[in-house]
C-alpha cells in the first residue's frame, strides 16, 4: 500500500513539473526565469516530492548547478497545510524513497545536509 502510494505521488509530481518545463521552454526558452512565470501550490504534504524533482530534473537533465537548481526550486513553490494533527500527515519509510526514487532522496539529503551546516554557521 504505502510502496504504491508513494510511487503514484511522484509519477503525479513529476508529470506536472514535467509539464510545466515543457510548457515554459516552449514559450520563454530559458528556464532561469521559471520563477517569474510559475508558482507550484503544494497544498499538504503530498506534493512535497515535486521540489526535490523540480531540482533532479533541472541538474541531470538540464545541466543546471546545484546552486541555480536550488536557488530557483525556492522561488517556484508555495505550501500550505491545514492538518494540524500528526498523525494525519503522510509519511514513508527512507528505505522506500531511496528504492523508489535514489536521485530524489540523494537530493533531500543533499537539502538535509546544506540546511544543517547553514543553522550551524548561523548558532
Amino acid at each position: 500500500g504505502k510502496l504504491l502510494r508513494l510511487r503514484q505521488e511522484y509519477f503525479l509530481a513529476s508529470a506536472g513539473i514535467q509539464s510545466a518545463i515543457r510548457k515554459h521552454k516552449q514559450l520563454f526558452g530559458d528556464l532561469h526565469s521559471l520563477p517569474e512565470h510559475w508558482v507550484f501550490h503544494l497544498n499538504d504534504s503530498h506534493p512535497i516530492i515535486a521540489i526535490p524533482e523540480l531540482i533532479r530534473i533541472l541538474i541531470d537533465e538540464e545541466g543546471f548547478s546545484w546552486e541555480d537548481a536550488y536557488g530557483i526550486a525556492t522561488k517556484c513553490f508555495a505550501f500550505t497545510n491545514h492538518t494540524v494533527m500528526a498523525e494525519a500527515l503522510e509519511k514513508w519509510p527512507v528505505n522506500y524513497l531511496a528504492q523508489l526514487c535514489p536521485r530524489v532522496y540523494m537530493i533531500i539529503e543533499e537539502i538535509n545536509r546544506r540546511a544543517i551546516l547553514a543553522l550551524r554557521a548561523k548558532h
